[in-house]
């Protein structure tokens, strides 16, 4: 998702914190910054195959950043990293929002 426009930006802030599964991922992404999917499984407790379908998500988003490619990561240790600086563009629309509507 590339385009910025703050529709885009509310629509990917939706799908970005409108799971709380994916809202645990997040935690633990904000707070270590790079990490494993089995860390992230195990510090959330949420099995590994939804920790990775809730990284993929977010790697779909812009939020989260792979060191592999999608289809060589079957299998294999990867890390993820947040990209703090997305995350921060659809965090603030998403409370901008919330703002504008009080």
């Amino acid at each position: 998702m590339s385009d910025n426009s703050s529709e885009d930006l509310l629509a990917a802030a939706g799908q970005m914190l409108g799971n709380q599964a994916r809202n645990e991922v997040l935690r633990v992404l904000v707070r270590r910054g790079e990490v494993s999917v089995p860390t992230i499984a195990k510090e959330t407790h949420i099995r590994a195959d939804t920790v990775t379908r809730h990284i993929n998500e977010l790697e779909d988003l812009g939020v989260a950043k792979i060191d592999l490619p999608r289809g060589s990561r079957h299998g294999r240790r990867f890390t993820v990293r947040l990209d703090r600086e997305r995350y921060k563009a659809l965090f603030n629309a998403w409370v901008g929002a919330m703002d504008s509507e009080s």
